[in-house]
């Protein structure tokens, strides 16, 4: 049975995409492994990726891409 998302959870994926988003400090598979764990999936998922979209500039984009096609990947949407 998959986890089921907790508040708690979505809001440490957020403050990690963000992070990923703006740093870039960790690896792709840092971010997964987070997401993964979180239980987010589908629409939850996709949410949290919405309110990010303006937030990417520049180099940050291309992290922000670098995630959301991993989670695309990975069948997370």
């Amino acid at each position: 049975m998959a986890k089921q998302p907790t508040e708690e959870s979505e809001k440490y994926a957020t403050n990690s995409l963000k992070t990923y988003i703006q740093h870039g400090n960790q690896p792709l598979n840092w971010i997964a492994g987070i997401i993964q764990s979180s239980g987010l999936r589908g629409e939850d998922l996709l949410r949290i990726f919405y309110r990010l979209e303006e937030y990417p500039r520049n180099s940050e984009e291309e992290r922000f891409r670098q995630v959301y096609g991993l989670c695309e990947g990975k069948g997370w949407f």
